[in-house]
């Protein structure tokens, strides 16, 4: 509908351009329907980084494709799932 293509909502396994440097992650791109949210968002959390980027232009380069976004029961729910995920995500970039 718009000049924009979407990948599918959910998890992903990403690398980051920042500056011609590269760095490894997860990425979830959705509405994080647990907390209700009604816009899309591309969340990023960096693995082992601590530079202050905000302002800065960075790449997103998508993967691998994790598992779909889901509304889940509680926060405890996905906060335990957020910790498999990264353990999934960081297994993948350990094999790649």
């Amino acid at each position: 509908p718009h000049d924009q293509i979407y990948p599918q909502l959910g998890v992903y396994a990403v690398n980051i351009l920042i500056n011609q440097s590269k760095f490894k992650g997860i990425v979830n791109f959705g509405e994080r329907p647990t907390v209700n949210g009604k816009k899309l968002l591309l969340e990023v959390h960096l693995f082992d980084f601590d530079q202050d980027i905000y302002g800065k232009h960075l790449t997103v380069e998508f993967l691998t494709f994790i598992r779909g976004e889901k509304k889940f029961d509680s926060f405890a729910l996905l906060a335990e799932q957020i910790k498999k995920d990264i353990q999934t995500v960081k297994d993948y970039h350990l094999n790649k």
